[in-house]
């Protein structure tokens, strides 16, 4: 909820983009209204404030009742923590703490329920409990946080969190493609060791629907999860399904990259996942959007597919640099602009496509291809000497990724605080929505523990 009141307030970090909620509880992404026209009876306002009003009406005398807030209070103030009634000078710390509960009675009432056991336990066949849940910046199925490619800076794309035990002893390394079964279909992706799942629990995010990751016979996550859900809350049951993980040794792999209008690429990429096994598309870039596709397959596509994804991604040009190795099956094409590198599509076996991970980060950095020139056509996975990935980005409202991080916290003196107070004035992370604060501080701590600081 906080969250989403900051971005009626207005996204400074963002601001032609506002989430407006009109009076059916609809929301919208929409461009500055000034230029927006729709039915007066509809989308009756003229300025975000308007629709902050309107929605702060919906929560008079309710539980999450925010009348007392105002417009200026979240733009000079930042998020409030709710409820805020009427003439409340700050948020509630606590819901309830005078006793009276949102009920006829004002009394809270229980539910005894005897504990159940999940609908599908793990066996000898299906030995992994697979778990779903939503990612920090994302929120539900993408509809809205999809079309916003910076939100993907984060994470950027699907992947199978595992416990490090689990991939050794299934001789998988982060990085590599897996196939992950259940009783109910097979989904293709990327596994990522992840310290904090337990052995035997595997992570997939639920936003991962087949417009984000598919591939023939693939639905996305929902492919794997279970139809059971409870009889009371009718809440399905997507936090467990049991499945079996295995690698996928599919020889043909592909990775493009294109700055474009990228919500309309996702669209035209949909058909192209049918014809082969593993297909993946994400969102890329801060200033200047792009995407992100991979694929790969027990064979390499017909020419006709691979024509229709390089006409996709603006990759069929007379001017793109072309290399095709026929008999090893390796094919690369590359967009150059002026000084910049705008596109790159990457295919063949595996090791035809590992600089692709560099050559990615050079696009999205905006970075000049005069030093990279001589690479660009090579299947050489060594980006060139001095060049250091930035990592994720941690803070979204700045802009704020992990190697600027590390490099601030090497300059910073004195306890937890006083670094984070550091990180906030030098790069101003952690000053606005706060979503990243946690990140910051494990950031911290983890910087401190490698510098032999003693951590209290």
């Amino acid at each position: 909820m906080l969250g989403f009141l900051y971005l009626l307030a207005g996204n400074k970090a963002h601001p032609h983009t506002t989430s407006y909620v009109v009076p059916d509880t609809t929301s919208y992404v929409v461009p500055d209204t000034t230029s927006y026209v729709v039915p007066d009876t509809i989308f009756p306002f003229t300025c975000p404030e308007e629709i902050w009003n309107e929605h702060r009406e919906l929560t008079r005398g309710r539980d999450l009742d925010i009348t007392g807030l105002s417009y200026e209070i979240l733009d000079t103030r930042g998020p409030q923590q709710w409820p805020y009634p009427t003439n409340a000078k700050s948020g509630r710390v606590r819901l309830y703490e005078d006793g009276i509960f949102p009920t006829p009675s004002g009394r809270a009432r229980f539910f005894v329920q005897r504990h159940k056991a999940v609908a599908e336990p793990v066996d000898a066949r299906y030995p992994m409990r697979l778990t779903t849940g939503r990612l920090r910046d994302q929120w539900h199925g993408l509809s809205r946080t999809g079309s916003v490619a910076s939100l993907f800076g984060h994470v950027g794309e699907p992947r199978l969190g595992m416990n490090a035990n689990d991939m050794a002893r299934r001789g998988i390394h982060a990085g590599e493609l897996v196939r992950v079964d259940s009783r109910r279909g097979a989904v293709h992706v990327i596994a990522e060791s992840d310290e904090a799942l337990r052995s035997g629990q595997v992570y997939l995010p639920m936003h991962w629907g087949k417009r984000y990751l598919g591939g023939s016979g693939s639905a996305g996550v929902n492919t794997l999860t279970t139809p059971a859900f409870d009889p009371v809350s009718r809440q399905p049951e997507l936090k467990h399904a049991a499945v079996k993980v295995a690698p996928a040794p599919l020889a043909w792999r592909l990775v493009a990259f294109a700055q474009m209008a990228a919500i309309e690429s996702l669209d035209r990429l949909q058909p192209l996942q049918e014809h082969v096994t593993f297909a993946s598309a994400v969102l890329i870039g801060r200033e200047r959007e792009g995407i992100l596709f991979r694929a790969a397959n027990d064979a390499q596509p017909s020419a006709e597919w691979l024509a229709s994804l390089d006409a996709t991604l603006g990759l069929d040009a007379d001017d793109v640099l072309r290399y095709d190795d026929i008999r090893r099956g390796h094919s690369r094409r590359i967009r150059i602009e002026g000084e910049h590198l705008r596109g790159a599509r990457l295919s063949g076996d595996a090791g035809a496509i590992t600089s692709g991970e560099w050559l990615r980060e050079w696009l999205v950095g905006g970075q000049s291809v005069e030093q990279i020139r001589r690479l660009l056509l090579l299947p050489s996975s060594q980006a060139p000497v001095g060049f250091v990935t930035t990592g994720r980005v941690v803070c979204q409202c700045f802009g704020v990724n992990e190697r600027d991080i590390a490099v601030t916290l090497a300059q910073c003196a004195g306890g937890a605080g006083e670094r984070l107070k550091g990180l906030q004035e030098r790069l101003q992370c952690g000053t606005n929505c706060g979503s990243c604060m946690p990140e910051l501080k494990s950031l911290i701590e983890a910087s401190e523990s490698e510098s032999g600081r003693m951590v209290a």
